[in-house]
């Protein structure tokens, strides 16, 4: 598997308050992803969405970053919703680990 393939790519949609995820959740950038959403919440949003839809691989360490960046953010008053529809591979994750970020 080359670089491009393994890569992560992580967006946010400000008229929706929507991080989106794509790609690889690896340890490093399972670590990107939570200063990605720290970041976001600086902007000030009140509400935001997490979607994981089209992660291709979420590591454990991935979920666990992820659940603390939920936290930090339920604790500033952001409501938060983390999206993994059922058949994605993140959804497969979290149920296997037994821990959506809720």
């Amino acid at each position: 598997m080359d670089q491009q393939e393994r890569s992560l790519e992580i967006a946010f949609d400000r008229a929706n308050a929507t991080v989106g995820v794509r790609g690889v959740v690896d340890a490093p950038a399972a670590h990107n992803l939570r200063e990605f959403v720290e970041l976001v919440l600086r902007t000030g949003v009140r509400r935001l969405v997490v979607d994981l839809t089209e992660v291709e691989v979420l590591h454990t360490v991935g979920v666990r970053e992820l659940d603390d960046g939920v936290r930090a953010a339920r604790a500033c008053g952001v409501v938060v919703e983390v999206r993994a529809p059922d058949g994605c591979v993140a959804r497969r994750v979290l149920d296997l680990v037994d821990r959506t970020p809720r």
